[in-house]
């Protein structure tokens, strides 16, 4: 899969960091700040009013990330932080790590949904599209996220119908002229090549550069009428 250079980098810290890299089973939460940061976090502790495994995104050149964070606007006390910056090369880099800290600047409103928002790709077809029918109510560029995610989740299933239209032809045809490993091992290229390309293009579209329509519906279909085609000539 195809990831972002800024995303690549945080999974880097994994061996450096306080983390321990235990599997997650609850979605990430996104708090949206007044200051226009945001603060991603997986769990909320009410008994101790913490929240757990936190990413602080203060800007697009400074994150940090922390283990626990108590859950005060006032006095928001980090434990096992680690403060993350990015370099001149583009890289980010961890220049200073904390045991227990006050996390300066970090403020929310406090009326502020503890619940957050379940990330857009985590959300169900049906969610997606109730979102999509009150567009009016969300920015363009969180459309075009709906958007994308929703047209991803309606294609990808029939990616394997598609596989299969794709290599059927050859495999059905006797010939002595292409050996069976070829033909198989094109046929896994050209599947592990489609999804890169096809998760390439829902960034593309989830950011607006393209779109999402255009980015996920019109190569799909275009691969799907030559090698229907191409099948129904076979047959």
């Amino acid at each position: 899969m195809l990831l972002p250079k800024a995303l690549t980098s945080l999974n880097r810290f994994d061996d450096i960091s306080h983390y321990n890299g235990r599997d997650r089973k609850e979605p990430f939460h996104i708090l949206h700040l007044k200051d226009q940061s945001k603060l991603i976090y997986q769990t909320h502790d009410m008994e101790s009013n913490t929240f757990c495994d936190v990413y602080w995104v203060k800007s697009f050149n400074e994150i940090w990330r922390i283990k626990t964070l108590k859950a005060d606007p006032k006095n928001p006390i980090a434990e096992l932080a680690d403060h993350l910056v990015r370099s001149k090369d583009g890289t980010l880099t961890k220049v200073e790590s904390y045991e227990k800290c006050i996390i300066n600047g970090l403020t929310w409103q406090k009326d502020l949904n503890r619940k957050g928002i379940i990330p857009i790709e985590s959300r169900k077809v049906s969610e997606l599209y109730k979102v999509l029918a009150h567009k009016n109510e969300i920015s363009k560029e969180q459309a075009s996220e709906v958007l994308t995610t929703l047209c991803y989740k309606l294609v990808m299933p029939l990616l394997s119908l598609l596989a299969v239209v794709a290599i059927a032809p050859f495999c059905i045809r006797y010939t002595r002229s292409v050996p069976t490993f070829y033909i198989y091992a094109s046929g896994l290229f050209g599947f592990i090549t489609f999804f890169l390309l096809i998760d390439s293009l829902v960034i593309l579209g989830s950011h607006n550069t393209l779109n999402p329509l255009v980015a996920i519906l019109l190569p799909f279909g275009m691969c799907a009428g030559v090698f229907s085609w191409k099948f129904t000539k076979t047959i």
